[in-house]
């Protein structure tokens, strides 16, 4: 230990502070001595000042991890003595040099148990923050909560004077911190902090009744009772509310979603449907609150909720914007089926697309989907050929999804409806893809009821004619092109790859950071490692790096009518 205290003056005093306590930080886990008992004591006995020396923390400029060293002060600040305004000062610092981290302002908690050791550091930090006030930091809040930790009368008397302030800094600060002190149960003192509360959210100001509203929330949270008070609050705003307070009302939701009551929540996942589709963050946390929903089981009502919000922007929010709820759907098979076929039922382009978009999001390129048969009633059950269509025309550039929910298809569709959904499967399905589709069908029949393997005998019997067809064709001279016109055509095509591929380099971001090396003959690469002044030569064999897919045939045979059929599959019936 006394070597260690004589590391820590001599770091003092050649500025390398921080650098020796991240060493003896790591060095006391390692030999299980405790390093934060020596910084408190030297600190207080005067022969060090800790606040003065993290005050130079900064991310750039410590040899050591910024994060770790701040949780040392976090773990030594409360006992600790030292002057209010430098620790001010040093919290502030540490917490505005965090960023945008989540872990930014986990300081404010120590340093308001540093405020509650001693009855004056909260009077003092309040009278400092309420005469200078800063605008980017809020120490009131810390000050008067800590404070009503010692005397909750006192400080809650302080805090209704400052709501009337005429610094709009100050006054928020206290509407906020008037909903998040501990009460302990005094009702008449919750029921003078709603009355200044409510009085104070008249105004128009958006950032008011936000405040409002989260100060609100948070009295609910500790006194039920509050509960009428703060649903009319939030029905009295509900067709003003600003993007502030709509953000303020889902992120209340998404944090509490385990102690708000279902009505409370219905009020308040309302807001989001005046959400903008620029706001990006208040949509992350609409995408957290219908994770939990569908976490719950709640598929229905999170779908339901979903197609309104996307119909009331006017399809400018999509399902691109969900990538966490569409991960959850995406994992089961039942969710994904139902979705499917019920965006397809509803006759939506829109929502056709977003059944794309949906598979676009999953890394599984031969996702397999069933056509959710329990929707087929009364209403839909003449619908087959219609969703086979849509399969069709959606799903094309995914041939797996789209054959196997066609073929889900075939045991319930009418006898009348089989021959047309053969005619789908066969042109363009199977014709562009007579690998996989094929290899599907194959194996699918195998088990499968004997109007299911009618249905995929009569498709494979419709490819095995069309390919004898072309056999017989390619045996006519006059349809063959000549050998110089294949050279023509090779020589133009070769020249257009060779374009595209000279532009992408040019634009290539990784071209333009590595070294670039050409080989020009061999089976292997050869580079050199230098170690000292010693240099060897090391050889690697190349190895073959391969992949395949498959490309639709009728591509190359008829682009444009098959882009034609595709797109009327998508829009024929929709709305």
């Amino acid at each position: 230990m006394e070597e260690i205290t004589k590391k820590l003056l001599q770091s003092c005093k050649n500025d390398t502070f921080l650098d020796v306590v991240y060493e003896l930080d790591l060095e006391s886990r390692k030999n299980e001595k405790t390093l934060r008992p020596l910084l408190i004591r030297m600190h207080n006995e005067g022969q060090i000042d800790v606040i003065v020396e993290f005050r130079k923390l900064t991310r750039k400029n410590t040899n050591g991890d910024f994060f770790l060293l701040r949780y040392i002060l976090e773990e030594i600040l409360p006992s600790i003595n030292a002057p209010v305004h430098q620790v001010m000062d040093c919290v502030k610092h540490l917490s505005l040099e965090a960023g945008d981290d989540m872990a930014a302002y986990m300081l404010m908690t120590p340093f308001k148990d540093f405020c509650r050791k001693n009855p004056t550091r909260s009077n003092e930090l309040l009278s400092i923050a309420t005469t200078d006030v800063d605008d980017e930091f809020d120490f009131i809040s810390p000050a008067i909560l800590s404070g009503a930790d010692l005397n909750l009368e006192e400080h809650t008397r302080k805090t209704l004077s400052l709501v009337k302030n005429e610094n709009h800094f100050i006054s928020k600060r206290a509407i906020f911190s008037l909903g998040f002190i501990n009460y302990n149960n005094q009702l008449d003192l919750v029921k003078i902090a709603l009355e200044v509360i409510i009085a104070s959210s008249k105004t128009e100001n958006d950032e008011v009744l936000s405040i409002s509203l989260r100060s609100l929330f948070s009295l609910f949270l500790q006194e039920k009772n509050c509960k009428s008070i703060l649903l009319d609050f939030i029905e009295k705003h509900k067709d003003i509310a600003s993007d502030l307070f709509v953000h303020t009302a889902l992120e209340l939701l998404s944090f509490n979603k385990e102690n708000t009551p279902d009505d409370i929540e219905a009020c308040l996942i309302k807001f989001a449907y005046q959400i903008k589709p620029q706001n990006k963050g208040t949509i992350s946390r609409l995408d957290n609150i219908l994770s939990n929903m569908l976490e719950k089981r709640e598929f229905d009502k999170v779908i339901i909720f979903l197609e309104k919000l996307f119909e009331r922007s006017n399809y400018k929010i999509s399902i691109s914007d969900f990538s966490c709820l569409m991960r959850e759907i995406c994992k089961s098979d039942i969710y994904l089926s139902n979705l499917i076929t019920r965006w397809f039922l509803s006759r939506k382009a829109m929502l056709g697309r977003f059944c794309l978009d949906l598979l676009d999001m999953t890394r599984d390129k031969g996702v397999i989907i069933k056509c959710d048969i329990s929707q087929l009633s009364e209403k839909y059950e003449s619908f087959h050929v219609f969703l086979a269509k849509k399969a069709c025309g959606w799903f094309f550039s995914k041939q797996i999804s789209a054959i196997s929910f066609i073929f889900s298809l075939i045991d319930s569709a009418p006898e009348e409806q089989i021959e047309e959904i053969i005619s789908i499967t066969f042109n363009p399905l199977l014709i562009s893809y007579p690998g996989s589709v094929k290899d599907y069908l194959e194996k699918s029949s195998d088990g499968a009821s004997e109007k299911t393997k009618n249905f995929v005998t009569s498709v494979l019997a419709k490819l095995k004619d069309y390919h004898e067809g072309i056999d017989q064709a390619l045996k006519i001279n006059e349809l063959r092109p000549s050998e110089a016109q294949r050279h023509a055509y090779n020589r133009f095509h070769h020249k257009i790859i060779n374009d595209v591929h000279n532009e992408a380099r040019e634009k290539s971001v990784f071209l333009s950071i590595v070294k670039e090396s050409v080989i020009l003959y061999g089976d292997s690469t050869i580079y050199h490692i230098h170690h000292d002044n010693i240099t060897s030569r090391q050889e690697t064999l190349m190895q073959k790096i391969s992949t395949r897919f498959e490309f639709p045939s009728l591509q190359y045979i008829d682009p444009h009518g098959l882009d034609f059929q595709v797109r009327r599959f998508r829009l024929e019936g929709c709305m």
